[in-house]
């Protein structure tokens, strides 16, 4: 039977008498650490108390795991061997054949080492050692962000770093290698003497992130190496370079920005290639390629909050072959939006940039402005409500059709409850919808058809009878609803 008990390391004295014995639960229950075991001993004589079957060992927010944990009392040593994994309270867990622990798990040394760190990368090395809280040694190390292929474990990630020397200083964050080799699928690509990157948990600092490498007909072999600038708490800004084989340099950029009432976020990049033709034929010269991007929100005050997104491209293909998006048409809008209760308007305005061959940047419409306004009013007569909605729109062309339009309509809800639970609502409405247009086809299906110009108006009134009867059904811990509606318009 396992026992469960805690396990003190500063241990109460015994009787000279007994040489060994078996430490029971009542005088351990107010220890700081918890160890649970198959079995557990403590020898007088050599002060030493050993857990074997199953050990777990938990001591703050460490937890050694192991088939055998001896601890020597006089050293405050904690030696630790078989199916060895010690999880530690940043994420990390080291795994190893034996690991000798000192000082509270302060110190110490792992044969066989190998760790999964807290961003899923791994660490795999012949011997570490442990010199403080901060301050880890490694011998002949293998580090690799990348992930293992399950199907395939035994095949090199895509890239790893080697070294004859490694160490981890948590208290700079940072992990440094010496005589370090660099592989791409297991094959030596770089050797350098020196090279060293952020701690997975490291705070926001200048550097190099994970570079990647790639290949395809396109740009043939093309190897990025974004570069992070932390410019302040508030932003920050990554410029990632890229070298192709076939294409010569890419350069993007993004900005993000904290303020006081929200955040927004800025991309570009630029390249300058050799010009081609509509077939992909080379031609003479050379041409510069790019896009920008944007979004934005903010608040003004408990109501009100604006915002903005928007994106352009140099040209029609580039978005798509540099793998910065893939639209067939890019949307730039900014928007105003206020919301008290059940009341709210939206006013924006909205550009478009069409990539498609036949889009006509003539055809292309501007929408300036587009409003939506909805206001809900509670009446004490019948108890029903009076609802308002207006809707405006003004749509331009360079060229081809423009029209501007503004509706307006009133609702009167009537809605009316029976005690064996039907639910009517009657709705009366009348809509007015006003038009100024240029050049509109009275059939859009009909380019032939005539034209249409100046003022135009409608109204609408209607009246709706609506009938529900919602019938609910608890069934366990579900529910089961059947509403059967009519309406009559």
């Amino acid at each position: 039977m396992r026992l469960f008990i805690y396990f003190i390391f500063i241990l109460c004295s015994f009787s000279s008498a007994i040489a060994a014995q078996k430490i029971s639960a009542e005088e351990l229950k107010n220890s700081p650490a918890l160890i649970e075991a198959d079995e557990l001993y403590y020898d007088k004589k050599t002060s030493l108390a050993i857990a074997t079957g199953n050990v777990q060992l938990t001591q703050g927010d460490k937890i050694l795991v192991a088939d055998k944990i001896i601890y020597d009392q006089k050293n405050n040593i904690v030696t630790a061997s078989g199916n060895v994994s010690l999880h530690e309270g940043n994420g990390n867990i080291i795994f190893a054949d034996n690991i000798e622990l000192k000082d509270n798990f302060k110190q110490g040394v792992i044969d066989n080492f190998s760790a999964r760190l807290s961003d899923n990368s791994r660490i795999a090395a012949i011997k570490a050692e442990k010199l403080n809280n901060s301050i880890t040694i490694f011998e002949k190390i293998v580090y690799s962000p990348c992930p293992i292929c399950e199907n395939k474990p035994e095949k090199a990630p895509l890239w790893q770093i080697k070294a004859r020397k490694a160490t981890i200083d948590e208290s700079k964050q940072r992990i440094s290698y010496n005589h370090a080799f660099f592989e791409i699928y297991g094959v030596p690509t770089l050797y350098t003497p020196y090279i060293s990157h952020a701690t997975p948990n490291a705070d926001r600092k200048n550097g190099f992130l994970t570079p990647s490498y790639s290949t395809d007909k396109i740009f043939g072999t093309k190897i990025k190496a974004p570069y992070y600038y932390n410019i302040a708490p508030d932003k920050d800004l990554i410029i990632t370079p890229t070298a192709t084989g076939k294409e010569g340099g890419i350069l993007s950029a993004k900005y993000r920005q904290l303020v006081k009432n929200g955040d927004y976020e800025l991309i570009a990049s630029i390249t300058n290639p050799d010009k081609i033709d509509q077939v992909g034929n080379k031609l003479s010269g050379q041409e510069i390629r790019g896009h920008i991007e944007g979004r934005g929100r903010f608040e003004i005050n408990d109501i009100w909050n604006w915002g903005f997104v928007g994106k352009r491209s140099t040209d029609d293909t580039y978005l798509r072959k540099y793998n910065f998006g893939d639209e067939d048409v890019l949307t730039s809008k900014i928007n105003l939006n206020g919301i008290q209760g059940r009341d709210y308007i939206r006013i924006e305005s909205l550009s478009f940039q069409g990539l498609r061959p036949n889009d006509d940047p003539g055809q292309t419409p501007l929408i300036m402005p587009h409003t939506d306004f909805h206001s809900e009013h509670k009446l004490s007569k019948f108890n029903s409500s009076l609802i308002v909605d207006a809707n405006i729109l003004a749509l331009s062309r360079s060229e081809g059709a423009s029209s501007n339009r503004l509706s307006l309509k009133g609702t009167w809800k009537i809605p009316y409850i029976t005690k064996s639970g039907h639910l009517f609502e009657i709705n009366n409405s009348l809509r007015s919808d006003g038009y100024l247009v240029d050049d509109v086809l009275k059939n859009p299906s009909d380019s032939a058809s005539r034209k249409l110009d100046g003022p135009s108006a409608r109204f609408v009134a209607e009246t709706e009878l609506k009938w529900k009867y919602p019938l609910v059904k608890n069934i366990s811990k579900s529910k089961l609803i059947i509403e059967p509606t009519a309406n009559f318009i």
